[in-house]
C-alpha cells in the first residue's frame, strides 16, 4: 500500500513523469525507459517482502497470465530474480506495455513504468 501511496504522489507532483520523460512530450518512448530504469533495481524494489521471488498473484500485479507462463521456466508458479533477469529486458518490458506498438508509452501504457520507476526511486532514496 505503502508503493501505490509514494506512486500516486510523486506523479501528482510531476516528479516522476518529469523524471522519465525527459523531452516532455507526454509520452515516453524507448530510450528515455531505458536510460533511467534499471531492471535489476526495479525487481529489487518490487519484492516488499524480500523473499527473491514473485508468487503468481504478485507478478499479476505487473504481467498477464500468459507472460509469467512464459517467464515461469521452471513452472512453479513462482517467478525468481533469475528467471526475471533470464528472460526479461527493458525492452521486452517497454514492448510488452506498448499495446498499440506505435513506440510509444502513454496513457495507462504507462503506468506500470511509471510505477516501478517510483519503487526504484523510493528504494534508492528511502524516506526518513
Amino acid at each position: 500500500m505503502l508503493l501505490y501511496i509514494v506512486f500516486f504522489v510523486a506523479l501528482a507532483t510531476g516528479q516522476v513523469t518529469d523524471d522519465l520523460d525527459t523531452d516532455g512530450d507526454g509520452h515516453l518512448n524507448i530510450n528515455e525507459v531505458t536510460a533511467k530504469l534499471n531492471l535489476t533495481a526495479v525487481v529489487y524494489a518490487l519484492d516488499t517482502d524480500g523473499d527473491m521471488q514473485f508468487t503468481v498473484a504478485e507478478a499479476l500485479e505487473y504481467f498477464d497470465h500468459h507472460m509469467i507462463n512464459q517467464l515461469d521456466t521452471n513452472h512453479d508458479h513462482m517467478l525468481s530474480f533469475q528467471e526475471l533477469m533470464d528472460g526479461l529486458t527493458l525492452a521486452d518490458l517497454f514492448a510488452y506495455y506498448d499495446a498499440n506498438d506505435d513506440g510509444f508509452l502513454y496513457g495507462s501504457e504507462a503506468d506500470k513504468i511509471y510505477q516501478m520507476y517510483a519503487a526504484q526511486q523510493n528504494a534508492a532514496n528511502p524516506m526518513p
